[in-house]
């Protein structure tokens, strides 16, 4: 089957997203996101997330049994973790099944020929060969359609390409770009000077990223005598219920992760709420009892909060982080970012940009749109497959 596409795939331990570019750049010259939930522009991510029904079935659609994400890991690591192998597996099953079903312009001819090639992004901390070894263990769990992953694209090389390639006239006047990938298990560091990356000044923090809010919010709801109260009632229901394998602090955090990401898109920041009744959520049987009705309000997790007020600690410590790497950037060889290039689910929060700015001598920060990085890997796998990539 003749190719026309080119598709990208980020799979984050939280969010998960897809893009597609025409070799001929038809959708124009930069694509279009895939569709993954539904047939609306809005339905264009995925929640990371695989259920474990204790049984051996692993499933990214049934709300049912132990609710496992963060499973993006190195692959040496990963196979540790046969859980987390079976979760990985089963979502990039389930994300390719979606990708077929909900966008059209994609074709198989039902033995394993497309009319698409097949690119992942990788982590920004790890080296070409661990991204490599995840494209490989990608193309088992994808055997049975027969499709392989052809490229293996760094997530900073890939945010670089979607800022890069938007306007080309920018690479001769940022000669030295920082960019920093604020995701959930750390802050990513990458500098670019004349668009070649050096790699003593690519590091990690992983004591910062953006699951720390998750965290504090709920230590802060914990220490609350209501919160404890659901907790140990939600606790003995899901035990008499044969439901011991639910986590009910992932659950929390899941949920406090999306109640954060409503927030800020939804423009009511700080004001921070969320409600959560893990039993409706497990229980089919709940959705029955005539006692139901009376008694859901009991197991409800029900909590609110300024989020400015809560971070503040947090904030200080990342402010701080930014200061140091300014200065190790100085002191490598007189650096100082032309330009720094955001990406990732953290710098969605309002005060992000702010706090960069105040940490760095340059003024001129690059919010990078929605999926970057799924994005800029398709821009520069079809610039790697048309031989002009030049960084």
């Amino acid at each position: 089957m003749m190719k026309e596409y080119i598709v990208s795939i980020k799979i984050g331990n939280y969010k998960t997203s897809a893009w597609v570019i025409g070799i001929d750049k038809r959708f124009g010259a930069y694509g279009d996101v895939l569709k993954l939930k539904g047939c609306y522009r809005s339905d264009q991510q995925l929640n990371t997330v695989v259920y474990d029904d204790g049984v051996g079935n692993f499933s990214y659609e049934t709300y049912i049994g132990e609710l496992l994400f963060g499973f993006i890991r190195k692959i040496d690591v990963l196979r540790c973790d046969v859980k987390a192998c079976n979760a990985l597996t089963a979502f990039i099953k389930a994300l390719y099944v979606l990708m077929l079903k909900h966008n059209d312009i994609l074709k198989v001819d039902g033995k394993g020929s497309t009319n698409f090639y097949l690119c992942v992004t990788y982590p920004s901390n790890w080296t070409k060969k661990e991204g490599q070894d995840y494209a490989y263990f990608l193309n088992d769990a994808l055997k049975p359609f027969g499709v392989e992953v052809k490229w293996a694209i760094n997530e900073s090389i890939a945010a670089y390409a979607n800022y890069y390639l938007q306007d080309v006239s920018l690479r001769n006047v940022d000669k030295c770009v920082l960019l920093i990938d604020y995701g959930p298990t750390a802050i990513n560091y990458t500098v670019m000077h004349y668009g070649k990356v050096v790699p003593e000044l690519s590091w990690s923090d992983y004591s910062l990223g953006a699951s720390n809010i998750e965290k504090i919010i709920l230590a802060d709801y914990s220490k609350q005598e209501r919160f404890q109260e659901v907790y140990q009632k939600t606790m003995d229901k899901l035990r008499s219920d044969a439901l011991e394998s639910v986590n009910i602090l992932l659950e929390l955090l899941l949920e406090i992760r999306k109640a954060k990401e409503n927030c800020v898109i939804e423009g009511y920041y700080p004001d921070f709420t969320f409600q959560l009744n893990v039993i409706q959520r497990h229980d089919i049987l709940a959705r029955y009892d005539p006692n139901w009705i009376r008694d859901k309000m009991t197991y409800l997790f029900d909590y609110e909060c300024n989020m400015d007020e809560v971070l503040n600690d947090y904030k200080v410590e990342l402010l701080q982080s930014f200061r140091n790497i300014s200065k190790k950037m100085f002191q490598f060889g007189g650096l100082q970012a032309d330009r720094v290039v955001l990406y990732g689910g953290g710098t969605l929060m309002p005060w992000v940009k702010s706090i960069v700015m105040d940490g760095f001598a340059t003024k001129k920060v690059f919010m990078c749109d929605p999926m970057p990085e799924a994005r800029g890997g398709a821009l520069y796998a079809r610039e790697k497959l048309l031989n002009v990539v030049k960084y």
